[in-house]
């Protein structure tokens, strides 16, 4: 597979759920109280709580910066929980796409009581990134809806240290998923009207946004997907032809280089 082949296959379905989560849980959750919800809602409805709880608890559990980043490290390798994202989004995608829109404001609005006003500001601070970031996402889910619905079925395994990856795009990648964990954990604190520690509020914004930032540098790579260069200028944009000639002569160079040392005889 290459790195044409993985970008838009992996860039979109774990954070393309997040920017609805907090939303489409009011929401769904409006309906069930009034006794209105179908099976399938109440479904999502369980699914999302199950999702925010697994993710979120554990980050928000962390007793400083490196452990932290050591959880979140640890929840980015777990196939089970990034298997239940995808599940998330491959058999419900119409219910994300019915409900209303993200939005810088409204995600910083509705964080604010858990991450505090100067953590708020810096979502806000930062609009013209986020905004290209949640639209991204938008483009990306409505681009690869159709394959993204064949995914309930099966399990992407997603091994950022792959030899088969190469490392621009495993970076990328990386972001992504600790985007998508960070914003799940703030998530996990609105819906569980919790108020962080002023450090780990900090640093989680933090980690959010370098990671969102970075994981646009991908969305705005791939082939449909519209971003104002403004926001990312196409210099630091991948080019994933060029990352894949690379990676492919730096394999052929280590597997030359195997095969010689093979094949010289033992002093």
């Amino acid at each position: 597979m290459t790195a044409a082949e993985i970008a838009p296959i992996d860039a979109t379905p774990f954070a393309g759920v997040v920017p609805w989560l907090v939303s489409l849980w009011r929401k769904l959750r409006a309906t069930v109280e009034v006794h209105q919800a179908t099976n399938e809602e109440q479904q999502v409805l369980h699914l999302i709580e199950y999702v925010t709880s697994a993710i979120g608890c554990p980050v928000l559990a962390a007793s400083d910066v490196d452990d932290l980043d050591d959880r979140l490290d640890t929840l980015i390798g777990s196939e089970a929980l990034l298997a239940s994202l995808q599940y998330l989004l491959a058999q419900h995608l119409t219910l994300f796409e019915t409900a209303e829109p993200p939005s810088t404001t409204r995600v910083a609005a509705a964080a604010g009581e858990s991450l505090g006003a100067a953590q708020a500001r810096l979502l806000t601070e930062a609009q013209p990134m986020l905004d290209a970031w949640l639209s991204a996402q938008r483009q990306g889910i409505a681009r690869y809806a159709a394959e993204m619905s064949t995914w309930a079925g099966r399990r992407r395994d997603l091994d950022l240290a792959s030899p088969d990856l190469p490392a621009e795009l495993a970076e990328c990648l990386f972001h992504a998923l600790r985007a998508t964990m960070s914003i799940i954990a703030i998530s996990c604190a609105v819906i569980g009207e919790q108020r962080m520690e002023p450090w780990l509020a900090r640093a989680l914004t933090e980690r959010f946004l370098e990671s969102a930032r970075q994981h646009l540098r991908m969305l705005a790579s791939l082939p449909g997907i519209v971003v104002d260069e403004a926001i990312v200028p196409h210099a630091e944009r991948l080019d994933l032809a060029a990352i894949e000639v690379r990676h492919r002569r730096a394999r052929d160079v280590a597997r030359r280089t195997l095969e010689a040392a093979r094949m010289r005889p033992s002093s």
